[in-house]
């Protein structure tokens, strides 16, 4: 058992549950977890720009060694896996298809382009095909344009709305 010498006190098992250890060795340090990391939580928000600065002068120093780190990380089965689970998980399915319309409203010159996402969509307009006014497959529907893309219609908020994928893609630019 040890006493932490940081604020908390406590008198913990010394083992690297409670304590980190010093600089790669097998001794650990006298503070317990959560007081260091507290330390250095608190010294990390009073040194944030020289914390910047010295990030910014490594990476200009070191370009090649971190070029060269990424690659091979990006090599990893560690990597693939996490690329894999983001794109499986809603988010990087959410991500994906909102920079791909933002990308097509750009590609067609639309004059407005706003970032929103499919609940935004279902929030202001409801889950009815706004071409039919049936429900919609909530697992299954477009963000139609009411004004195309192609005829200089906004991608905004405004003018998106829920539809079935047939009564959308029979729409085309009407």
């Amino acid at each position: 058992m040890n006493k932490c010498s940081g604020k908390c006190g406590r008198v913990l098992p010394h083992t690297t549950e409670f304590f980190h250890k010093r600089g790669g060795t097998e001794n650990l340090h006298i503070e317990c977890k959560d007081c260091r990391n507290e330390k250095r939580r608190v010294w990390r928000a009073e040194n944030s720009e020289h914390i910047r600065k010295y990030g910014a002068k490594y990476r200009k120093e070191n370009k090649e060694i971190i070029s060269l780190q990424q690659a091979a990380y990006r090599t990893t089965d560690a990597y693939a896996e996490s690329q894999q689970r983001y794109a499986e998980s809603s988010k990087g399915k959410e991500a994906r298809t909102r920079s791909w319309q933002i990308r097509r409203a750009r590609k067609a010159n639309a004059p407005v382009v706003e970032s929103f996402n499919r609940k935004d969509v279902l929030d202001r307009w409801g889950t009815d095909c706004h071409i039919c006014g049936e429900p919609v497959d909530l697992l299954d529907w477009h963000q139609e344009h009411v004004v195309a893309l192609a005829n200089k219609g906004h991608h905004s908020l405004a003018n998106v709305k829920p539809s079935h994928p047939k009564c959308n893609l029979s729409k085309g630019t009407k």
